[in-house]
């Protein structure tokens, strides 16, 4: 796949990565190190068969940027005020996609701020509301 490496593009942009030998639809994420900074995706359509999971990438990886062609919207509230895998949620200190992650040989929850890309933990604290998601051609 031609495109930009993964260090090149902006967190919480929209993007296609090669994963499986597919092209498929991802939303860009970085973790802030101290002395480093990682590089993910989160793959959005097709939507993988289990959790919503990060996908690591090595900072060379090419990716092709799609963010003006498509966009992440909010969805309708959900009926809960506790967020699942998979869902979005809106709390005093931001607005984050809520993902699992494999790390160190364990499952962990990882939670995605859709405005800037930035990956965080322990954000579920004071849910103002809880929110499905889609993606939609601009």
């Amino acid at each position: 796949m031609a495109g930009t490496s993964a260090v090149d593009i902006e967190g919480g942009r929209l993007v296609y990565a090669g994963i499986g030998g597919s092209p498929v639809l991802c939303l860009k994420a970085i973790r802030q190190g101290k002395d480093f900074v990682n590089h993910y995706v989160v793959p959005l359509d097709p939507l993988p068969a289990g959790p919503q999971s990060l996908v690591y990438l090595d900072y060379e990886t090419l990716l092709e940027d799609c963010h003006d062609r498509f966009a992440f919207v909010m969805g309708e509230a959900k009926d809960r005020s506790i967020p699942e895998v998979g869902d979005i949620m809106v709390a005093p200190h931001g607005t984050f996609l809520k993902l699992q992650e494999y790390n160190r040989g364990a499952f962990m929850l990882a939670y995605l701020d859709i405005a800037g890309g930035d990956l965080h933990r322990h954000k579920e604290r004071n849910v103002e509301g809880v929110f499905g998601w889609r993606v939609i051609a601009r």
